[in-house]
């Protein structure tokens, strides 16, 4: 997790994102699909500005084309530009950002009949490709991490040099780093693989850049969870298994670091005709065992999409029996499902930005064709770029004797306080648009400013709190 995320969650997760929002959500289509083409897999990051940055895949005849789009935070999208070249597949490929001028796109790449695992470096506009493995034979399921140093780290399912699956790990130092010529790769031995493509291995970082890894590996006749993670990067891999999971049989899992805390969620069930279930749990960063558990959903054919754990909260998509997305959270740390979009869908991604907005990219199979799409906010909030150094240092609550109305608003905005309070309010980007001492009460003309998301921060000398507006 990058410096400014850290930022941005300490001073506007803490009050905007007591529920993902998915209202006034909107709907773009990213493909002109009317030739019935097979899509594949997406990806989606946010930048410091607020813009989403996203890859997917659709099939052009026999080749598995690789697509890069920008959506902007005001919500335009740009031209999408092709990754592969017209006689290359691509495939399973995802994105990382550290900021909005470095970019990673990770994919497999066939390269002499194997497929091999490739990166894409652009950094100010130029690109760099570069090999990650050499194998004698097929690489499956990448994820990839980005830290604080601009250093993405990535794990795989691979062979070792016996014949054997494990999974394997690699970092970029090689690219930043002179000393070091060529990726360097080593593989998780007590990591044992069943069916390789069925492993789907996911990873992420402590503050330290140190790699924790979670995966599906077999336990006896059935699949348990896996994890592997470092204390040190020059330190071998400590193992550890979800031993209290109620399945029998574990399927797929996802996990996040925030705050020296590893939040796990992941699906599996008892039997091949049970429902699944969707089961969250955490553990302390360097310890091996896991906490108890908590069962989010239980109901035929639901899958798990999407994962994403902040500081105060952890929010989760998924897809029921019949496609439709379902969203839950577990504020108040209890969990609550709900069904925000009865559309058809698959392969969905999702994220949420500062002012807690929710986005999601997906497959949608429309009575047409099938098509990618990215549904929710029609606008998206960055991080505030202030120089006021304050801001970090006061505590950040949630105000419930504030109120700020009419909201949506199109002429003026009236603020209305128990106490005294200093006033400002930025734009979608960063920018601050105004500034006032405050007071108890405040009547401010906007009939100038440009419709859109904007963030009110009020604070005074121990305190602040963050609210979000529209104007219209």
């Amino acid at each position: 997790m990058t410096l400014q995320r850290c930022f941005l969650i300490a001073i506007l997760f803490a009050t905007l994102l007591a529920n993902a929002q998915w209202d006034n959500s909107d709907i773009q289509f990213l493909t002109d699909n009317f030739m019935d083409k097979r899509l594949g897999n997406s990806s989606l990051k946010l930048d410091e500005l607020g813009d989403v940055h996203m890859v997917y895949h659709q099939e052009n005849g026999d080749i598995n084309e690789l697509w890069y789009a920008v959506r902007s935070a005001d919500g335009e999208v740009q031209n999408a530009v092709q990754i592969n070249d017209p006689e290359e597949s691509l495939y399973n490929a995802s994105i990382e950002l550290s900021d909005s001028k470095n970019i990673f796109i990770s994919y497999l790449k066939e390269k002499e009949g194997v497929k091999q695992l490739f990166i894409r470096d652009i950094k100010e506009g130029q690109e760099e490709e570069h090999q990650i493995t050499n194998s004698v034979a097929d690489v499956f399921s990448p994820h990839t991490a980005i830290d604080n140093n601009d250093v993405l780290h990535l794990t795989w399912v691979g062979q070792n040099e016996e014949g054997d699956y494990k999974i394997f790990y690699s970092n970029t130092n090689f690219i930043v780093n002179n000393d070091i010529t060529e990726p360097e790769i080593e593989h998780l031995i007590f990591s044992n693989v069943n069916d390789p493509s069925k492993s789907l291995p996911n990873i992420d970082l402590t503050e330290d850049g140190l790699p924790h890894i979670i995966y599906v590996g077999p336990s006896g006749t059935g699949t348990k969870i896996q994890y592997g993670f470092k204390q040190s990067m020059n330190g071998n891999w400590i193992n550890s298994f979800i031993s209290q999971s109620p399945n029998k049989f574990d399927i797929i899992a996802k996990m996040q670091i925030e705050n020296d805390l590893v939040h796990a969620v992941y699906a599996g069930f008892d039997s091949i005709t049970g429902p699944n279930k969707i089961i969250y749990t955490t553990k302390e960063i360097n310890e091996s065992s896991w906490g108890s558990y908590a069962v989010v959903a239980w109901e035929e054919d639901i899958s798990l999409e999407s994962f994403i754990a902040e500081e105060n909260m952890v929010h989760m998509a998924m897809l029921n029996a019949d496609k439709n997305f379902v969203y839950a959270n577990n504020e108040n740390n209890v969990w609550q499902n709900n069904t925000v979009l009865t559309k058809a869908l698959n392969q969905l991604e999702m994220t949420i930005d500062a002012a807690g907005n929710g986005l999601i990219l997906a497959n949608h199979p429309t009575s047409e064709a099938p098509q990618i799409i990215l549904w929710g906010t029609p606008e998206t909030v960055a991080s505030i770029n202030t120089q006021d150094s304050t801001i970090a240092s006061l505590q950040t609550v949630f105000n419930a004797d504030v109120k700020i109305y009419p909201n949506p608003t199109t002429d003026y905005l009236n603020i209305e306080s128990l106490e005294k309070y200093h006033l400002a309010i930025f734009d979608v980007t960063g920018k601050l648009i105004l500034q006032d001492k405050g007071g108890l009460n405040s009547k401010l003309n906007i009939s100038n400013w440009t419709k859109g998301h904007y963030i009110v921060r009020l604070y005074n000398d121990t305190k602040q709190s963050f609210h979000k507006i529209i104007v219209r």
